[in-house]
């Protein structure tokens, strides 16, 4: 089976963004000589961005736009990116060019090397405040330790097989990422990561380390840790596809 590729964006208020985003995205599709998509989730905007979505796609035939009626949450829009991508692949990126689209070579090559499910972006130097650092450290290696597996960056950008997106998660903030990841390696999938560079926002505003968004994630982590020792961690999919290494360990990998 050839490969094919889904550029996956979701966007919440990114009008001075967005554009840049999708055409970028649109020369590394091209570049990429796969069957692409680009698919955009616009979380309901209200500062203009669908408005320039909807130019983009009368000019760009690779472009599909999917609106949400009501502001549903990040989370939300991932999902509605799991379940309108009609590609083998799905590289989720952001609108606010803190990653290069074309950070998606280097994970294609991971992919297919060392055969992976699902392929990590570890950022080399976070663009964050020395407060957000520290609480992305922190969360990170308390998740490590408790699940026992490593996640690496969970709130980067990922490159995943179709079998990884139809992991059912139990939740719904954004631990929802790490708990992916997590299950992915219980269930036997290969999961590994590639180091990649992280830029400053130019644009728009970042709000995943306000105190809501943290205490969310921990309260969440917890809820997921009592329910993995009960043996829900380990859960198969409602339609299970093989590992590809029949539950071998999982592996990473360097740029």
């Amino acid at each position: 089976m050839s490969e094919s590729l889904t550029i996956g964006i979701p966007a919440y208020n990114e009008r001075d963004n967005i554009e840049a985003a999708v055409r970028e995205a649109q020369g590394t599709g091209r570049r990429s000589g796969l069957d692409f998509e680009i698919l955009v989730v616009d979380d309901a905007s209200r500062d203009g961005t669908g408005e320039v979505l909807e130019r983009l796609a009368r000019e760009i035939p690779e472009l599909r736009v999917v609106r949400h009626p009501e502001n549903r949450g990040i989370v939300a829009a991932f999902q509605s990116l799991y379940d309108h991508t009609r590609r083998e692949l799905l590289f989720m990126n952001a609108a606010d060019h803190q990653w290069k689209m074309d950070e998606v070579f280097p994970m294609l090559e991971a992919l297919r090397r060392d055969r992976l499910d699902l392929v990590v972006g570890r950022r080399v130097d976070k663009q964050y405040t020395a407060y957000r650092k520290l609480i992305s450290h922190g969360f990170r290696i308390m998740t490590e330790t408790l699940f026992g597996v490593p996640v690496w960056d969970p709130g980067s950008i990922k490159l995943m097989r179709e079998p990884i997106r139809r992991i059912p998660v139990v939740s719904t903030g954004v631990f929802e990422q790490a708990e992916r990841i997590i299950r992915a390696h219980h269930m036997g999938y290969r999961v590994g990561h590639v180091d990649v560079a992280h830029l400053p926002r130019t644009a728009g505003k970042a709000g995943g380390a306000s105190w809501r968004n943290v205490r969310s994630a921990v309260t969440e982590l917890f809820r997921f840790y009592a329910a993995y020792r009960r043996g829900l961690g380990r859960a198969e999919p409602t339609e299970p596809a093989a590992p590809a290494n029949g539950g071998a360990p999982t592996t990473g990998a360097r740029r």
